[in-house]
This record gives structure tokens, C-alpha cells and sequence, in this order.
């Protein structure tokens, strides 16, 4: 505390010296001097006190001409009357006003506006400032600011005329990321109803929809990924309109998602909101190379009582009819049930999710999801029904970050694909989820054991991730119990390698480059555990966005590389060319795909030169129509034809364009039974017989339609042996034939099939 000195200077009066015992009066008169009054003696200043008074404010600074220091656990502070006193909080002025025995934020708010009141924004925004800082924050009993929070505000300033509530957010984050302390938002409002309190004054609150109503609900949503520590920074205009959300990891300042909203209704609530995911999500969240942001655009939906009742994302956004309907909220407009369903585009696969939630101190505590999904790809012939019910606990630490997350889930799955038979699945899966932070909040460690109990089958996993200072998972280990282990490194939340060991043997890597490419490298084993070949597919992403195999090297045992597959593709991002190569980079072979990724054309070569072309037809779903194959001279060979399940069900043989003989395959249930061979006239020569598929026998007739030879007979051997020969050379043919076929119509008829067969692993 300083005190000012103040220093008396007395004017020296010269007189004429006399004896007070002359008595003798000079006749000549000395004009007396005009009589001069001192100054008083110093008098003591009076030093007042005076209070802050929000409730009361401990720890403010504050200073006038002559005091200065911090308000005590009354809010008191030092002044001598007249003197104008500035107010601040650290280096963030709060502002000045002339002292007084009670000062309140409104007081501040009158310096810039005469008309100030409880209800001025300036006032509001104090309030909601020191209320934000306030150690315990419990306005009840005084608010104090200590000074480790001060001194970790990060801001020198204040405009206290703005919006506030997005500043009010980065320091709360700055004020967790240097202290470990959690403090909540006290939005202006809030803060004004509860100084009103303090100051015995009548003041309503003005209503903001978007906090009461919509940001809860979309707090809800995210609860079960995002801890109840995570800020959610919004940003509002000077009218109280809703601009921008942020949802951010307190502890390490890492954002995850970013909402901007518009086109706003006749009560201020936007209708709709784009959201882009920035960083991966918390719990084992993991992205591959590059780092991409994510957005989708929603509309937004409301009831009567203003609340969301449906959130759709908007069309183009995603290939799916996608919607959340909202059917119950709790006292705060927090989700409490809610059904989310997605139909694709061709109204083929449907799923319909139904939420559950239930809430402890503003904490989601348990939440249900009890699923349905089906597939009917009658095209694909793929047809799938999938009832999954999961029911998830979770438990908080003092910092309100998860500290375990317990699930339990039941699953039944039933499928069909083309004619195989039923598959049927029923299973149960109990997991643990512990989470473990650092000395400052931040989430270090997080282990997933699971245990499921199948029909005929058990299986369990542990899966342990390391997360780096930024809470991004930089090392992970996935260990199942039949002897399956992957290692995976990261770097920002990003992959850099990953490596899968059976049994101790390395069957899979893969090494990331940060452009987004990528290779993985698959070892086949034998059964003494020595590797039998190799082969690495190389990934790019594509101008679409999307992973494409740009080429696949083929390698014996010892590394040494036998012939390798390139890969080249339409605009659209669809296959337009797969090429294969021996190890010499001559040509064996070209496939040609249209824009609809339907295979068309086979080129072959020998040494590196065309000697023999397929031309393929196929209807609307890409099933095969056709096939022609054509000489070296582009004369008609052979011609294939193929029945609604792609299987070959007539086939004619040329010479020099000429049919010279033609084939019938007959089918039960879809299992080849027989093959009827006829010459070009019609006449029957040869029949095969198969059982379950497979070649048993022939039978060889003349022109008359007599049985002549069984398979091993020599009569009409010609046509016999033609027919062997043409096999036996078109062999590579054939077998490239049948492989890519399978490949390239399942995948186009069976994405369904693919995708529950992913899922199903996964689980």
C-alpha cells in the first residue's frame, strides 16, 4: 500500500530585529508588512473501505492515487474519497469508476453507458467473467479468484461490449492446460440471475433457446464419446443468435468436431448446421493418413416446445436417407430416447437404431442401443437380418473425464448368399473399458478387454492404446486369444505402420506414407510355418477421395518378385483397367471395366504381344450376358453365354468364323448335372456327366444317336481331343475368367455381403 508525503514549505519572513525590552520608538516609521496566515500543520488522510460486490469478489486488483492491492474474502478494498479506482484481473481491466463505499459491475457499465443497468450487456459480462473464475463456483458463497488461475488466463484483454462466451471458453481451456483446475461456463444470463441475487435486485432472465434447447440436445448426442469435461464453445452475435459450436478436449485443447449454423426460424434457432470432425475421435480413435476433415450438413427439426425433434442430414451429404427423431428429452432438453434409422439409396439395406439414455448430475450414466438392420439385395442375391442390443455404463473421476466404460451386448445374425446355405449366428460380448490420465487430466492409457460366448465358439481380445500429450492415440496392441497380435504406430492420431503376427508369424504390414498412400505387405504360410509367397498391394487415394489399389506384386518365398498387377481408373473413381506383368514387364494380360465398373474386354499377350481377345456383355446390374473370344486376327473363336446366376449355360466353338460345334450346360438348384455336346448340323456327339459339380464321365454318340465310346473310347476322338485341347490350352484363360468373375460380381452384386462379413470380424 502506498501512502502519498506531503511536504510544507513556509515563506521566511525578514523583519527588522528589535529588543522587546527597547523601549525606544525611532521617529522614522518602517510600513509594517502585510499580515500573512500560515498554513495548517500536515492533517492525516482518511482511508476508506470499500466493497466489490458481484457476490463478493476475493482476489481482484485493484489501485487508486494512493492504494492499491487485492480485494479480500469481502470483496474489501482501499480508497480516499474523490479518488477514481481501477479494477482488474491480472493484466484484463474490468474497468474504473470513481470509489465507494459498494461497487458492482453495474457501476462499470454506467462509465460507458448512463442508462446501465442489470440487464446491460457490459454488466452481464462482467458478472459472467468472475463468475467463470470462481475457484469453487458457488456464488452462494462469495466468488475467489486464486492466483493460479490468474495466472494462467491467457488473455490480456477483455471487450466486455462483445459476446464473450467463445473467450470465456479459451480461457477456461487455457486455465485447465496450465493448472489442471475445471471450471464450467457461467454464461451471462446465469451470471446475471445470480448477482441479481446477491444485490437484492428484480431482474428476469432473457430466454436463449439455443442454450436451453439445442445445445443440450447436441451435447446428448455425443455423450457417450465425448467426456462431460469437454468445452463446448459457442459462439453467439451481439443479438444472442447462435453462430458456431466447438467441441474440445479440456485438457489438451484438441478440437473434435466444429458446428456452424444458419437459416434460423422466426425464434432465433438455426435450421440447419454443417459439422466437420477435425481430429479423431477420444476413445481409440485412429485415422489413416491423410489428415482429412470430414463435414456433413444437417437440417434441424423442432416441436411446439422449441425442442430438436428431428435432426436429417440433408441430401447430397450422404448416399442414405439418414435421420434422428427424437421422442422424449429430460428436465434440460437433454436426449433421453431417440431413433435413428438409415435407408440406402436403393432401398435395399435398412438399419433402425433405438436410443436410451439416462443421466446423473448432467452425466450420461447408462445408455441402450438396441439395433435392427436387414439387407434384401434381390439382384445380388444377398439377404440378411441382424438384431444387435448393447447396453453401455459409465463411470466419471473427480475432472469429470471417463474413468470406465462397461458394455454388454447380444447379437443375432442371419444371412443367405446366392444358393449357400443359411448362416446363423448368436453371441454375447461383455467388455471393460479403463482409462487412465496423467497428472493433469490428459488421457495416457485406455484397455479394452472383451470376452463374447458364440453358439459353438468363445473368443476374447485385449486392446491397449497409448495416447501422446495431445490425447492421440500414438501406440496400440491388439492381442485376441487365439494367438492373432497387431501392433500399430502412430504419429498425431495417425497411422505409421501396423503389423499382424498368427501365432507369432508376421502375416501383415503395412507401412503409411503422409500423402495418404500406402503399403500392405501378406505373407502366406504353410503348415511348417514357412512362407510359401508374398504379395504387397500399393494404395493410393484417388482424385474422388477414395482407397485405390494402384498395384499388387506377387513374390516366391525368398523375395524374389514373379509378376506384379497395375491398376488404372475412370474420373468417377470406378476401375477402368487392371494390367497384368511377368517379372520381365512384358504383358500378360489387360482387363477393361466401363464407367459403371462392369468388366467389358480381355486383352492376352505373349512375349508382350495380342493373340487373343474377350469381348464381354452384361445387363444392367452387371451380371454377364456374353462372352466372345477372338483370335489374333479378330476372327470369332468361341462364345459364351451365361445364365440370370452367372454361370456358363451355352458355349459355341468356331474355325475361321465358322461354328463348328455347340454346348448346353444344365443346371439343378444351381449345380452343374450335365453338358450336351452337338456339331454344328445338330446332331448330339458327346454328353458329360458331374455330380455335386464335379466331372464324372462321357458319353459319345454318332450321327444315328447310338452310344459309340464311354470317356475313354476312340470314336469321334477328333472332335474329343479338339475339345480337350481347346481346354487345355485356354486354360490360363479360363482360370483368369472364373477368378476375375467371381472378384468383380460379388463385389458388384455383394457389397452387402462384404459388409457384414467386415462387421461380423470386427465384433
Amino acid at each position: 500500500m502506498k501512502v502519498k508525503v506531503f511536504t510544507i514549505f513556509c515563506a521566511l519572513l525578514l523583519t527588522m530585529g528589535c529588543n522587546k525590552d527597547d523601549d525606544t520608538v525611532e521617529e522614522t516609521q518602517v510600513e509594517k508588512p502585510e499580515e500573512q496566515e500560515l498554513p495548517n500543520e500536515p492533517t492525516s488522510v482518511t482511508v476508506l473501505t470499500g466493497k466489490f460486490i458481484d457476490a463478493a469478489v476475493q482476489g481482484l486488483t485493484f489501485e487508486t492515487a494512493t492504494q492499491e492491492g487485492l480485494t479480500n474474502e469481502n470483496g474489501e478494498f482501499k480508497y480516499v474519497e474523490g479518488e477514481e479506482i481501477t479494477f482488474k484481473v491480472g493484466e484484463v481491466a474490468i474497468g474504473s469508476v470513481i470509489a465507494k463505499d459498494k461497487i458492482t459491475p453495474i457501476d462499470i457499465a454506467l462509465v460507458a453507458d448512463a442508462s446501465a443497468s442489470i440487464e446491460s450487456p457490459i454488466t452481464k459480462n462482467i458478472a459472467a467473467f468472475l463468475q467463470t473464475l470462481d475457484d469453487d463456483q458457488d456464488h452462494s458463497n462469495g466468488i475467489n479468484l486464486t492466483a493460479d488461475v490468474i495466472a494462467a488466463l491467457g488473455v490480456q484483454s477483455v471487450d466486455f461490449s462483445s459476446s464473450i462466451t467463445s473467450t470465456l471458453a479459451d480461457i477456461i481451456i487455457n486455465i485447465s492446460l496450465q493448472t489442471g483446475s475445471y471450471l464450467e461456463i457461467v454464461y451471462p444470463e446465469t451470471a446475471a440471475v445470480n448477482m441479481a441475487a446477491a444485490l437484492e435486485l428484480e431482474y428476469t432472465p432473457q430466454e436463449n433457446l439455443a442454450l436451453t434447447h439445442l445445445l443440450p440436445l447436441l451435447e446428448s448426442l455425443y455423450a457417450a464419446d465425448v467426456p462431460k469435461s469437454a468445452v463446448y464453445k459457442n459462439s453467439f452475435n451481439a443479438d444472442g443468435t447462435l453462430l458456431s459450436m466447438a467441441i474440445i478436449l479440456r485438457y489438451s485443447g484438441r478440437v473434435l468436431h466444429e458446428l456452424t449454423f444458419s437459416n434460423y426460424n422466426e425464434v432465433g434457432l438455426p435450421l440447419k448446421f454443417t459439422k466437420s470432425d477435425l481430429s479423431p475421435k477420444l476413445l481409440a480413435g485412429i485415422y489413416s493418413y491423410p489428415v482429412n476433415t470430414y463435414s456433413n450438413s444437417f437440417d434441424i427439426g423442432y416441436n411446439s416446445l422449441n425442442q430438436i425433434e428431428q435432426i436429417t442430414f440433408e441430401p447430397g451429404s450422404t448416399n442414405s436417407q439418414h435421420i434422428f427423431q427424437f421422442t422424449e428429452w429430460n428436465e434440460v432438453n437433454k436426449g433421453l430416447i431417440y431413433i435413428e434409422s438409415i435407408t440406402d439409396e436403393a432401398n435395399i439395406y435398412s438399419q433402425e437404431k433405438t436410443y436410451t439414455n439416462t443421466y446423473e448430475d448432467d452425466k450420461l450414466v447408462t445408455q441402450n442401443v438396441h439395433s435392427i438392420s436387414q439387407t434384401n439385395d434381390v439382384a445380388g442375391q444377398f439377404f440378411s437380418n441382424d438384431d444387435y442390443n448393447i447396453t453401455s455404463t459409465f463411470k466419471y473421476n473427480e475432472k469429470n473425464n471417463f474413468s470406465e466404460i462397461s458394455n454388454s451386448s447380444n447379437r443375432e445374425y442371419s444371412s443367405q448368399y446366392l444358393d449357400d446355405l443359411p448362416y446363423e449366428s448368436i453371441s454375447s460380448t461383455t467388455q471393460v473399458w479403463k482409462l487412465n490420465y496423467t497428472q493433469t487430466n490428459k488421457l495416457a492409457e485406455l484397455n479394452i478387454n472383451s470376452n463374447t460366448i458364440g453358439q459353438n465358439y468363445t473368443s476374447s481380445f485385449d486392446n491397449n492404446f497409448m495416447f501422446d500429450d495431445y490425447e492421440l492415440v500414438d501406440a496400440n496392441t491388439f492381442t485376441s486369444g487365439d494367438g492373432f497380435q497387431q501392433i500399430k504406430t502412430l504419429q498425431g492420431g495417425y497411422l505409421l505402420t501396423s503389423e499382424s503376427f498368427d501365432n507369432g508369424l508376421l502375416s501383415y504390414s503395412i507401412i503409411y506414407e503422409t500423402d495418404g498412400s500406402h503399403v500392405e505387405m501378406i505373407n502366406e504360410y504353410n503348415d511348417n510355418s514357412e512362407i510359401i509367397f508374398s504379395y504387397a498391394n500399393h494404395w493410393v487415394i484417388l482424385s474422388t477421395g477414395y482407397y485405390a489399389i494402384q498395384k499388387t506384386e506377387y513374390f516366391e518365398a525368398d523375395g524374389t518378385l514373379t509378376d506384379y498387377f497395375s491398376y488404372d481408373f475412370h474420373e468417377n473413381g470406378i476401375i477402368k483397367e487392371t494390367r497384368s506383368y511377368n517379372a520381365l514387364d512384358e504383358l500378360n494380360w489387360i482387363d477393361y471395366y466401363d464407367e459403371n465398373g462392369y468388366w467389358v474386354k480381355t486383352e492376352y499377350f505373349d512375349l508382350g504381344s495380342l493373340y487373343y481377345t474377350y469381348l464381354y456383355e452384361n445387363d444392367a446390374n452387371g451380371i454377364r450376358i456374353s462372352a466372345e473370344g477372338y483370335d489374333v486376327d479378330g476372327i470369332l473363336d468361341i462364345a459364351y453365354y451365361y445364365n440370370e446366376l452367372g454361370n456358363i449355360y451355352y458355349e459355341e466353338y468356331y474355325f475361321e468364323g465358322v461354328i463348328e460345334e455347340y454346348y448346353n450346360y444344365n443346371y439343378v438348384n444351381g449345380i452343374l448335372t450335365t453338358v450336351e455336346g452337338y456339331l454344328a448340323d445338330g446332331q448330339l456327339y458327346l454328353i458329360e456327366y458331374y455330380e455335386d459339380g464335379l466331372y464324372v464321365r462321357s458319353e459319345f454318340y454318332d450321327a444315328e444317336g447310338n452310344l459309340t465310346d464311354t470317356s475313354t473310347g476312340k470314336s469321334f476322338s477328333v472332335q474329343a481331343n479338339r475339345r480337350s485341347v481347346s481346354l487345355k490350352l485356354d486354360a490360363a484363360k479360363r482360370l483368369h475368367d472364373s477368378y476375375e468373375s467371381k472378384a468383380v460380381k460379388r463385389i458388384v452384386k455383394s457389397k452387402y455381403a462384404l459388409r457384414d462379413k467386415l462387421m461380423l470380424e470386427q465384433n
